[in-house]
């Protein structure tokens, strides 16, 4: 059960760090010209190339279910939004939604993709700031017993001597 929670934790971990450039890549490629459906198939193969090191939860099911949809020839948007109810990630449902929304209503989705990913980039920022926080409240103990050994160092000769 523990190694489940963390386990979920570290693939939450993983796709909120990962989302923001997904989106980044896709609204690039809407940018250059692709349709939707085009860029997420190429952003989703060039997740074939990367090394074991910088594979993660996020790029190994959007690669997965894109070589799926492609095998199948189906819509990965469909494999998409069921990735997202699966991993239980609320900002990747959230995203999921906007892009299946954009499939049946037809609406302009370079924008809330762009105002999506300025969000998930913000609040990624401020997750990465607490963390540092975390951090270095977990170091100041360390500190303050060297800070209390280097007194004793030092006091220690000159009580000697009194």
């Amino acid at each position: 059960m523990k190694y489940n929670k963390k386990k979920r934790e570290k693939d939450k971990v993983e796709t909120l760090a990962e989302l923001p450039k997904f989106l980044n890549q896709i609204i690039l490629l809407l940018n250059g010209g692709l349709n939707f459906r085009d860029a997420f198939i190429r952003v989703g193969s060039s997740y074939r190339v990367l090394s074991k090191e910088e594979e993660n939860y996020f790029t190994k099911n959007v690669e997965s279910l894109v070589s799926r949809a492609q095998n199948n020839g189906e819509n990965p948007i469909r494999y998409f939004s069921e990735f997202a109810k699966i991993s239980g990630i609320k900002e990747l449902a959230r995203v999921a939604n906007l892009i299946v929304e954009n499939q049946s209503k037809g609406m302009d989705l370079r924008t809330f993709l762009e105002v999506e990913s300025r969000s998930l980039w913000v609040s990624r920022k401020q997750r990465l700031t607490e963390e540092i926080r975390i951090r270095e409240s977990k170091m100041s103990f360390p500190l303050g017993i060297l800070l209390l050994a280097l007194i004793i160092v030092v006091s220690a000769p000159a009580m000697m001597q009194m």
